[in-house]
Parts: C-alpha cells; sequence; structure tokens
C-alpha cells in the first residue's frame, strides 16, 4: 500500500477544480492515519527513512500531475514535455514542503488555490486562471 495514494476519484471535473482538489488532498495534514503520522515523525530522525518518503512523495506528485497534464493535452492545450513536468513536480513538492513545515501544518486552501491558478495552469494549459464562476471562486 502507498501511504500516498490518496485515490483520485476527483477526477474529471475541470483541470482547474482537479488541480484545487488534489493539492488539497496533497497538502492536507490533518486527519491523517496514526501510522502515517507517527513515520513521519519518525523520518525527521532518521535520513534514510526521510529520503524514501520524500522519494514516494515525489514519484506520487508527479503521476497525478501527468495524469492531470495528459487530460489537458486531450482538452486541446499544448502537452507537458518530461522535463517540464518534472521540474513542475519537484516545484509542487518543494512548495508543499514549505508551507507545510516541520511540524506537518495543512496549508490553507486559498494558498494552494494560488498556486493552481498562478502556477500550475500556466504551466499545464499555458495561461493563468482567468476568473469565472467555480465551486472554489
Amino acid at each position: 500500500m502507498n501511504m500516498f495514494d490518496f485515490g483520485n476519484g476527483w477526477m474529471r471535473t475541470s483541470l482547474r477544480d482537479d488541480l484545487i482538489a488534489f493539492m488539497e488532498q496533497a497538502g492536507k495534514c490533518e486527519g491523517s492515519p496514526p501510522v502515517v503520522t507517527a513515520t513521519m515523525e519518525m523520518a525527521r530522525s532518521h535520513p534514510d527513512l526521510f529520503q524514501t518518503l520524500t522519494e514516494r512523495f515525489r514519484v506520487y506528485v508527479r503521476t497525478e500531475l501527468q495524469e492531470l497534464a495528459t487530460r489537458s493535452a486531450e482538452t486541446g492545450h499544448e502537452p507537458l514535455p518530461k522535463d517540464k513536468l518534472d521540474v513542475l513536480s519537484d516545484t509542487v513538492v518543494a512548495l508543499l514542503a514549505h508551507h507545510t513545515g516541520p511540524v506537518g501544518e495543512s496549508i490553507p486552501v486559498e494558498r494552494l488555490i494560488a498556486l493552481v491558478d498562478h502556477v500550475l495552469l500556466a504551466a499545464m494549459a499555458g495561461h493563468p486562471f482567468r476568473r469565472v464562476k467555480s465551486d472554489h471562486s
């Protein structure tokens, strides 16, 4: 079982809403199963475990972003090259790690929406989000 496999039942709405749902799930810290919380706490003092968990999370983020980028391309946007997807994935992981901090605080949804609108959509769809009515406006 992959501790970062949250399922993607959120997929197949708009690209923006799917990205927001993905980022909310990836950036959510509260409500984690106790084994996940204990493992992450243990990783702070065990560099090998920390490296393994970091790599698994990076792979999870890249896989989910790849799926969303593929959907974006299927709707007519320019396909996201592998190198750009790698940089985008690394950026998402770094920003999530930065904003959750060492104590694992959840990121406010407004911050995640700004990241989606100004970074992820700009990279995947070729333009930043233009405000229209949405569930997450």
